[in-house]
């Protein structure tokens, strides 16, 4: 309220949750070797059932996405990044329970 009668009031409530994702817990994603050339492992504590893996460059673009049928608990995961350019990705593992995520540096 302003304190003139005839002054327009506007009250305005801000959530800077983006979308959906935004509001998910992301956990740490293992991975070695860190950097790497040409493939990466994911270290995975839990097992999961069918889950997303995505490896998304520093702009956003998703440059591999692939679907994983079923991982057990200690098992880990290879991902052949060789057709990847030198730089600084973000690796999520998506699955029902949580959404893993790391950030991966491609040197060569």
């Amino acid at each position: 309220y302003t304190g003139y009668s005839n002054s327009p009031y506007i009250r305005m409530n801000f959530d800077p949750s983006v979308g959906i994702e935004d509001r998910m817990e992301m956990e740490d994603l293992g991975m070695y070797p860190n950097p790497a050339s040409n493939s990466v492992r994911l270290n995975l504590d839990q097992s999961f059932g069918t889950s997303q893996l995505e490896v998304i460059s520093s702009n956003g673009q998703v440059m591999i996405s692939r679907s994983i049928r079923s991982v057990s608990g200690g098992q880990g995961i290879d991902q052949d990044i060789s057709g990847l350019a030198n730089g600084i990705y973000t690796v999520r593992l998506i699955t029902d329970e949580a959404t893993f995520a790391g950030q991966l540096n491609v040197v060569r």
